[in-house]
């Protein structure tokens, strides 16, 4: 069975929730894009590691 992507980041977002998590809309837009093929695994793991060294560095927030 294949899923959408709408529906993907929708279950992956309640997933965050019930786990206590808010998921922001920059984060749910990052997923999006990997799920149709914008940004590849990679890069996407890049950026998170880029913006979780920042807010380490307290250049921006998380």
């Amino acid at each position: 069975m294949r899923v959408s992507v709408e529906e993907a980041i929708r279950n992956a977002e309640a997933s965050l929730r019930m786990e206590g998590m808010q998921p922001s809309a920059e984060v749910l837009h990052e997923c999006r894009q990997v799920l149709v093929g914008e940004v590849s695994h990679e890069q996407y793991i890049e950026n998170l590691r880029k913006r979780f060294m920042e807010a380490e560095n307290g250049d921006v927030q998380p």
